[in-house]
């Protein structure tokens, strides 16, 4: 189950970065964060996996960081709802221990993973159409 959701965040990640790296006032600041978080919760999957402690506790502070300031800049960007950015930040390590119902866990990721998709669809050309 742990595995599923870090591929899902880094999905999430990854779509997000493609998303907003047209800004170009934010290149640099979209791609240092998207691939900060991005490798953070790829180490930090690795919890389970391996018996090094170091690893993960260094992909937890990257993807701390990674998402923080992802979550600034996708609201500074408004090519998504602001409250993207705001899911992102509650997504991120140090406020997941704060929830108090830990299956709730997935809802900040579920609103981001709506709002690509919906921003993305919004960024689709239409078809023409072929009615003769």
């Amino acid at each position: 189950m742990v595995t599923l959701f870090v591929v899902g965040v880094m999905a999430a990640i990854a779509a997000l970065y493609a998303l907003q790296r047209e800004r170009y006032g934010l290149r640099f600041v979209v791609t240092l964060a998207s691939l900060m978080a991005f490798v953070g919760v790829a180490l930090s999957g690795l919890l389970a996996y391996t018996e090094d402690f170091l690893i993960p506790v260094v992909g937890l502070l990257l993807a701390t960081a990674g998402l923080i300031v992802l979550g600034i800049v996708t609201i500074a960007a408004k090519v998504v709802p602001w409250w993207v950015g705001v899911a992102l930040i509650a997504g991120s390590p140090p406020f997941v221990y704060l929830w108090v119902f830990p299956w709730l866990l997935g809802v900040p990721w579920v609103l981001v993973g709506l709002a690509i998709f919906r921003a993305a669809g919004a960024r689709l050309p239409e078809q023409p159409s072929r009615v003769r």
